[in-house]
């Protein structure tokens, strides 16, 4: 089951951090392929699609395209592959979350792991603002700042 959630988990973030939320299967078997590195796993993508598909009903086919069952999956499982994830670039990854409307990844992110959730992005991102804020009052001259 962990192999399962962990291979999931990178396929939805693949897609998700690729902006698809339906694709062909050749996109589809890329993402499985990609998943099956990240989890070092050994499974053949064209089958874990069908997995996907025939046996936990997580993507369903909608003529030559896959679909999530319900978008909140691939946000969950995206989120989920955040918890995990350890890279340099995490904060990258999260802020391209962030950018989004209309998403409950972030928000997911941080029920699933609160402290990784601020240490990794919020407090980077509020640092970052209170410094530009700083440099913006500094850059003003005391004329412009009276009148």
């Amino acid at each position: 089951m962990d192999d399962f959630e962990r291979a999931f988990s990178a396929f939805c973030a693949l897609s998700y951090l690729d902006n698809k939320i339906s694709f062909g299967e050749a996109l589809s078997i890329k993402f499985a392929d990609q998943a099956k590195k990240y989890a070092r796993l050994s499974f053949t993508p064209k089958d874990y699609v069908k997995d996907l598909v025939e046996n936990v009903c997580m993507l369903q086919k909608d003529g030559t395209e896959y679909t999530y069952i319900h978008r909140s999956f691939q946000e969950y499982f995206s989120a989920l592959f955040l918890v995990g994830y350890h890279e340099d670039n995490l904060f990258e990854l999260i802020m391209n979350v962030a950018e989004r409307d209309n998403d409950s990844t972030l928000s997911m992110l941080k029920e699933l792991d609160e402290s990784k959730f601020e240490l990794s992005w919020l407090i980077p991102t509020l640092d970052e603002y209170i410094s530009s804020l700083g440099r913006a009052i500094e850059s003003e001259s005391p004329s412009k700042a009276l009148g």
